[in-house]
């Protein structure tokens, strides 16, 4: 329950879990979806929610438009509501996207950069995306219609994995991207887990992995 000029504001608990998430992460990009969830990419906050959900929001003028496509950020009255709230809502730990996704951090990307193909004037999809997502389906043993929405169309993640794989990018990818894991350093993606998916092992049974298939030793 809010106060506003004397007057009692209910709110929801989407729209408490907004306001908290705003108040701790700044201006939010609102996405309309159909169950509510959010994450932080690359340090920016997005918010997946029903589009009601920010019209009441906006109508409350508890939230107000900033720059840039659906962004959103919080009014002078939406900040001292999100201040009260204090202890984080059960729905946002409930709905947080961050920890169950891949992303590959700006030093993994300039470590493969070599690597990619050159951009030759056709329009190509975010790299960093569509890698994070294959690396995501391929740690996880998903089909790639399994893939959180966030890394994009499905079919394309499928597409970039065989082309690369077929070119050998893949492998060189692969073998570059090394992560911290109990004080050291392994690769993100490792022969065993390479293996144990199902397109990954065709194309490895291909001879498409020549050094993936020995990098888990030099790791």
């Amino acid at each position: 329950m809010a106060e506003r000029r004397g007057m009692a504001i209910e709110l929801s608990a989407t729209q408490r879990a907004v306001l908290w998430l705003m108040g701790h992460y700044g201006a939010a990009r609102l996405l309309h979806a159909a169950r509510f969830g959010w994450r932080v990419d690359a340090g920016a906050l997005v918010i997946e929610t029903k589009a009601p959900v920010e019209y009441r929001m906006a109508e409350r003028r508890l939230i107000t438009p900033a720059e840039g496509i659906r962004y959103w950020d919080l009014t002078i009255f939406g900040s001292s509501i999100a201040s009260a709230i204090g202890q984080q809502p059960a729905l946002v730990a409930l709905t947080d996207q961050t920890a169950s996704t891949f992303w590959l951090s700006p030093a993994q990307m300039e470590e493969i950069a070599p690597v990619l193909p050159r951009r030759t004037g056709v329009v190509r999809h975010n790299d960093r995306r569509v890698l994070s997502g294959i690396i995501h389906v391929l740690q996880r043993r998903l089909s790639w219609t399994e893939a959180p929405k966030c890394y994009g169309d499905p079919g394309l993640l499928r597409m970039r994995f065989g082309q690369w794989a077929a070119s050998g990018v893949m492998d060189q990818v692969l073998a570059r991207l090394m992560e911290m894991r109990a004080g050291c350093l392994r690769l993100v993606v490792t022969e065993d887990t390479l293996l144990r998916h199902p397109s990954a092992a065709r194309h490895a049974a291909r001879g498409c992995f020549p050094i993936m298939v020995a990098a888990e030793g030099r790791a």
